[in-house]
């Protein structure tokens, strides 16, 4: 809402109220927020804890990981939240905030976990690799290699049934994979230069149900690739002319 002066104002303000984690010395918001189910905000900090608040910025609980909490959680209906964190591991919050499980993996998780439709949950992480998780136990069920860090979150492609068929990544060795939701590879599409934006999924115009991915790489260019094949439908450089900004051409987001 706007007053009639036609400035904005702040309806409400919320800092982070528990200190930095050991290893940490500040507390600044470094992911997005997310909206859950009932309309709640849960965001993680760089000072290591996971926040939900109502909409009106009252709190509501808080959980404290042993590192920075950067991914944006996803949801297993109005029950429970999945987040990774630097501490290298997943977790599962209850809708107090209590952990469910927490499982190990090897390397920082910066990936914001996808969940199929079945209820795996899809996330990768610094050691290269995107896991699949069972939802209930947070049990590893596979994994897939790529060859090097995985900073963006995995896409969901759906069938026609809309159920999940396929889960793509991209890994900062510069390619876009497309695995079979039982971890094989489909198709490896490579960009030649590291992808840390994460890829998101639309329908070809005028072809009925047929998917592409759409992703930036580093390189400045943002790709569109066939969904069914991982053929490049097409390119777009986005690098500037300017000779002083050329260089500021990554595509991150």
């Amino acid at each position: 809402p706007r007053p009639r002066s036609g400035r904005p104002r702040i309806l409400w303000r919320f800092r982070a109220s528990v200190p930095p984690v050991p290893g940490q010395r500040v507390t600044w918001w470094e992911g997005n927020v997310a909206v859950g189910p009932g309309g709640n905000l849960y965001a993680g900090n760089t000072g290591g804890t996971a926040y939900a608040l109502r909409p009106d910025g009252a709190g509501l609980w808080r959980f404290t990981a042993g590192n920075s909490v950067w991914t944006t959680p996803a949801f297993m209906g109005s029950d429970s939240s999945i987040w990774g964190s630097l501490d290298f591991h997943i977790y599962r919050l209850g809708s107090s905030g209590q952990r469910l499980w927490s499982t190990f993996v090897p390397g920082y998780v910066v990936s914001s976990p996808a969940i199929g439709s079945d209820g795996t949950i899809y996330v990768g992480a610094f050691d290269a690799k995107l896991y699949a998780v069972d939802p209930s136990t947070g049990a590893i069920r596979w994994s897939f290699p790529t060859t090097d860090h995985i900073y963006s979150s995995p896409a969901l492609g759906r069938n026609r049934a809309r159920r999940t068929d396929g889960i793509y990544i991209a890994s900062a060795d510069g390619s876009v994979y497309a695995v079979t939701p039982g971890g094989r590879l489909r198709w490896r599409s490579d960009t030649g230069a590291p992808i840390r934006s994460s890829p998101v999924i639309g329908q070809a115009p005028g072809l009925g149900h047929h998917e592409i991915v759409y992703v930036g790489s580093s390189n400045g260019t943002l790709y569109a690739i066939d969904a069914a094949t991982g053929r490049r439908r097409w390119s777009y450089d986005t690098t500037p002319s300017n000779p002083f900004l050329r260089v500021r051409n990554n595509l991150n987001g």
